[in-house]
This record gives structure tokens, sequence and C-alpha cells, in this order.
């Protein structure tokens, strides 16, 4: 009798928080493809928002990181998109692109940091090796 009480509470405990997400906003399938598709079309205040909206029913949807650090970056807030892009390598770091979106982004950070140092200091020596460097290395990844 107590396996059988056990099982109907395992069922309950179940099925119940399913059904309340069911009455609750569009299923995450439509909402990330509506978020996509803003994307896409360059509406990328409408689909950060709706991207932020998914991560507040569910944050640990990878994907939704790694397009929010790819808005970011679109719009030069490169802190931050590296943020979003190690929130998506943190839930799936098996996906090779969030790597490499997250290496461009902090590559883009570097030279944009190194741009601003040079102006305050064009005559260091360090500083203008680094830019050799950073323009050799540049010229070599053309070369492969």
């Amino acid at each position: 009798m107590q396996i059988k009480y056990s099982a109907l509470i395992l069922i309950f405990a179940v099925v119940l928080p399913g059904c309340s997400a069911l009455t609750s906003s569009p299923p995450v399938p439509i909402q990330l493809k509506q978020a996509n598709d803003l994307f896409i079309q360059g509406e990328l205040t409408q689909a950060e928002a709706l991207y932020r909206q998914l991560l507040k029913q569910s944050t640990g949807l990878s994907i939704a990181w790694f397009q929010l650090g790819n808005i970011y970056v679109r719009t030069h807030q490169l802190e931050v998109a590296t943020k979003a892009f190690k929130k998506a390598i943190h839930i799936n770091p098996n996906e090779e692109r969030y790597w490499i979106n997250l290496v461009l982004a902090q590559m883009k950070q570097a030279e944009s940091n190194l741009a601003t140092a040079r102006q305050y200091h064009p005559q260091s020596a360090r500083l203008n090796r680094l830019n050799n460097h950073l323009i050799q290395r540049s010229h070599e990844s053309d070369l492969k």
C-alpha cells in the first residue's frame, strides 16, 4: 500500500510542475526562432530583449547566451560579449563556435586596449613591439 502512495506522489511531483509551465509564455523553440529571426534581420535591440526573456525562463540556454555575445560584439560591448560567451561555454563547453567567438572577442578587446595604450604612450618600445607582433600574427593567419 505504501508503495502505491509513493508511486502516486512521484507521479504528481513530475507531472504538476510541467502543467504549470503550459500556462506560461510561448514554448522556448518558438521564442528562440523569433529571436534568431530578429538577430538575422539586424533588429538587435528586439533580439536582445527576447534572448533575455528566454534566459529568465531558462538560464541554461547556451544558444541564447551565445547570441547575446554576438549582439554585444556587433554593438561594440566587448566586455559584456566576453561574459556572455563564457556563460555559453560554461553550459556547453563542447560547442566549438562558442570558443571561437570568445577568442575573437578577446582579440578585439586586446586590439582596442593596445590602440588606447599607444595613444597614451606613443613612444613606448614595448607597446610598439606588441603592435608589430599583433600585425605580424594577423598577416600569418591571413596566409593560412
